[in-house]
């Protein structure tokens, strides 16, 4: 079992949630979201950002579009922020990710890297 954090407030969320991330928005590290350009592709996958989930980054207050507030000073995870327990998914035998965009680029970069031999 691993610990996910998740969006309580999910159907009823601000705007702001809905449409993050935007280009120039923080994005931990972990985040399923990539840009390609200016558009955004992907989509929230909690059980990959785990611990690092986005709304778990301090804000005012814990207000969901409010501005970040380091914990030292206050802020809060996002109030609906909630952690669930979720049963590990088993890792498949070939290291391919389903909610990575390493797999998106492991599928671009393939042909170059190891070409089919006829």
């Amino acid at each position: 079992m691993k610990t996910v954090g998740r969006c309580g407030n999910y159907d009823s969320r601000p705007e702001y949630c809905k449409n993050y991330p935007q280009i120039g928005d923080f994005l931990p590290t972990s985040c399923t979201y990539h840009f390609v350009g200016e558009e955004r592709r992907g989509e929230c996958h909690p059980e990959t950002c785990q611990d690092d989930n986005c709304c778990a980054y301090p804000r005012e207050a814990g207000e969901p579009v409010a501005k970040s507030l380091d914990e030292l000073a206050g802020g809060l995870p996002c109030k609906h922020l909630v952690w669930t327990e979720v049963a590990e998914q088993e890792k498949k035998a070939d290291g391919y990710d389903d909610v990575s965009i390493t797999n998106e680029i492991y599928e671009t970069l393939m042909p170059c890297i190891s070409p089919r031999r006829s």
